[in-house]
């Protein structure tokens, strides 16, 4: 059975927080309203769960198609987000890759429902998968496999690519690192902090480039005596 609702729009968290209270099955999965699943998608992720028992989630690679629809790359982990993957068959590469490397396509994440018994996506982010990922990594239980089970659809209406929220999906980012610091060993920790400070460089960059362009532009309004 399908279950239809709609309500006010209160973000891409708050509605997985949802979703996930009214999911009844073993396992849940999520999908963007502009990507599709590849046959046979699902049942490698069940599979590789009913295997690994001491992993709560596992995710893998996707297609990468335009907005027509058109596949412009074999892996959107490597080919768009700039991932690699080989580094992810052991729990150490992964952790490493995710802290130094965020490269997961959406779309490609399946997750056991009872760890939603312990948590909840945090509302304050308007994306959810870093911090979800770091606590995931942080404690051995996510996993992965190389095949591609969705198409992720890349165009300039992706939200992570619209230059509007740019620095608030970069704060977030930030944030959710600072949270989840103390879930870490010291080394991976270490590591962490390096990411948190090159996403923390761009957003200074920005900022000092915005607030030297309005000062170019009050200086020409400004009237010369």
């Amino acid at each position: 059975p399908v279950r239809w609702s709609t309500r006010a729009n209160r973000g891409v968290t708050a509605t997985l927080n949802d979703l996930v209270a009214q999911a009844t099955g073993k396992y849940v999965t999520a999908i963007h309203t502009d990507d599709y699943l590849l046959p046979g998608g699902l049942m490698a992720r069940v599979r590789y769960l009913e295997e690994h028992p001491e992993k709560q989630a596992v995710f893998a690679d996707a297609l990468a198609i335009d907005e027509k629809g058109v596949e412009v790359a074999g892996s959107a982990i490597r080919n768009i987000h700039g991932g690699r993957p080989e580094q992810y068959g052991t729990d150490r590469g992964l952790r490493r890759e995710v802290i130094n490397r965020w490269a997961v396509p959406g779309g490609t994440l399946m997750m056991r429902r009872d760890f939603y018994r312990q948590f909840r996506y945090d509302e304050r982010f308007i994306i959810e998968d870093f911090d979800l990922f770091l606590h995931l990594v942080s404690q051995d239980l996510l996993g992965f496999i190389p095949v591609c089970v969705s198409a992720s659809r890349v165009h300039s209406r992706n939200t992570s690519r619209r230059s509007d929220i740019w620095i608030k999906v970069q704060q977030d980012r930030i944030q959710a690192g600072i949270k989840r610091l103390g879930e870490f060993s010291i080394i991976s920790a270490i590591q962490l902090l390096g990411t948190i400070l090159q996403l923390s460089l761009p957003i200074w960059k920005y900022r000092i480039s915005s607030q030297l362009s309005s000062l170019r532009a009050f200086l020409r309004k400004k009237p010369r005596l």
